[in-house]
This record gives structure tokens, sequence and C-alpha cells, in this order.
């Protein structure tokens, strides 16, 4: 299948943190573990190795390619028509497959295995597993990547709020949600883009309005891995999406998608 040749050639390994080979390394436990941020309160995915201090280690971003499945992706053009105190949960989210290739494949492995071995750092029980769900595309799985539009103002009492993108927020309806209980912040944007190469060969990476992405897409994301608090106690782990870049919209309008989605 020709999308398959296609994303398997995005797939090809360069300078950029992939977190199949992360979990590859015999010491990953040691060197990699997550660190308790109070602005906004959670815990993140960080690499303490060479880090000035434990408080002071470095997030780990991960790149993954994969196709678009399912999104729900600004611009927000209409009233979300919920209560006030339920804006906190808006977000925007991209579903991903590797239509069964090992990569991603290797990617959903290993994610379970580091939900796997975080769930030992809370009481037992009280950490909600992580799982991927079966594709509707193809053979293999597919994974859900979001952030939320908004942090409680209690949950990032230093951050610094932001004005929403024009390209995100055209008709203000989020803009006027922010008020004394949620802001919204660097850490809930996430950037679009388009990855194309120059006539030199090297890979560039051209901002984008978010309304141009499609389902049967070809895309390259950046996330980390968050763990949350709930307030049932629960814990749960997300992987925040921070970027999507656009690689190949040819296959968005295929005639095999259409009839893969039709049956979804």
């Amino acid at each position: 299948m020709l999308t398959d040749d296609v994303l398997e050639d995005a797939q090809k390994h360069d300078e950029r943190e992939y977190l199949h080979d992360i979990v590859k390394k015999p010491d990953w436990q040691s060197r990699y573990c997550l660190a308790y941020h109070n602005s906004p309160s959670a815990w993140r995915f960080v690499d303490v190795d060479g880090s000035d201090g434990f408080n002071h280690a470095q997030e780990m971003i991960f790149t993954l390619q994969g196709v678009v499945e399912a999104k729900e992706l600004p611009p927000v053009t209409t009233d979300p028509k919920i209560p006030r105190n339920k804006y906190i949960y808006l977000q925007q989210s991209v579903t991903l497959t590797g239509l069964g290739t090992p990569i991603f494949e290797e990617t959903v492995q290993a994610l379970a295995e580091v939900a796997t071995t975080f769930n030992r750092q809370f009481p037992e029980g009280q950490m909600i597993p992580w799982h991927s769900s079966p594709s509707c595309l193809a053979n293999g799985q597919s994974i859900v990547l979001s952030n939320r539009y908004f942090t409680r103002r209690k949950d990032g009492p230093l951050m610094k709020p932001v004005a929403f993108d024009p390209d995100v927020d055209p008709k203000g309806f989020l803009s006027r949600a922010i008020g004394s209980h949620i802001i919204h912040t660097e850490e809930n944007q996430v950037k679009y883009y388009r990855r194309e190469k120059d006539k030199h060969g090297k890979t560039r990476y051209h901002p984008v309005e978010p309304q141009i992405f499609r389902v049967g897409d070809i895309v390259e994301i950046q996330f980390g891995l968050v763990i949350y608090k709930m307030r049932t106690d629960n814990y749960i782990l997300k992987p925040m999406l921070y970027s999507l870049a656009l690689i190949d919209g040819r296959f968005a309008n295929a005639g095999i998608l259409s009839i893969a989605l039709n049956n979804c």
C-alpha cells in the first residue's frame, strides 16, 4: 500500500527522541523518571542524567509519525454551549494510527511499558491503566494525544497567561471564558506546521493554520508524557500533544481510507 511506504519513509530515525528507543536502553528506568512540577500541577517524564538536580530535570519531548484517524482540532468557530465550569475540559486532540508499521507498534508497546513502570509510584489501584485502541483504518493500534485549552489558575499560580491565537479562536468563544478560575498558557498551546524539504534536502517546518489537517493525513507529532491527579484521587497518564506537522496530505481523500472510515 502506497500509504505504508510513505509513512515508513517518514519514520526514518534522525536526531529526534523516539520513545520506543528510550525503553530499549537497559538503564532507562534509572536515567528517566517522573518529576513533579507544581506549575501546572503534574508529574512529567524527565531525563535526570546530567541535570543539575531532580527538580530541574529536562522534560522529554518525543516524536512520532502516523496517520490521522480522528481529530478534534481548532479553529473553534461555534459556541461550545457548555457550563463555564466545564470549559476546563475542552481540548484539542488527534487520534493516530501507524497502519500496523513496526515503529508505531513499538511506540504503543513502549507507552504501555512506561505506564506499567510508573504505576508503582502511586498507591495501588489509583492509577488508571493506559491503553491503546484497535485502529479502524488498518491493522495495528491507535492512540489519542491531546492538550487542554485551559489550565486552572490554582494549578498554575506562577504561569503567565497568553492570548489565544486568532487561528485557534477566531470568534473569541474561548477568550471570553478566561476568568478567575481558568487561564490559557503556553502549556496549553499546540503548534501546527507543514513539514517539507528545501532544495538542499534539509527538513523545514513552516507554521500553518490548524484547519488544514484531515483524516488520512500522514503527520508528525511531538508529545510529552504527563500524569495528572484527578478529582476522584485517581491518577491518569496522558500523552500530551505539543505540535502537529503535516507530512503528506495526498491520502486524505483516497478511496481505501474512505471505505475504512465507513467501518469505524
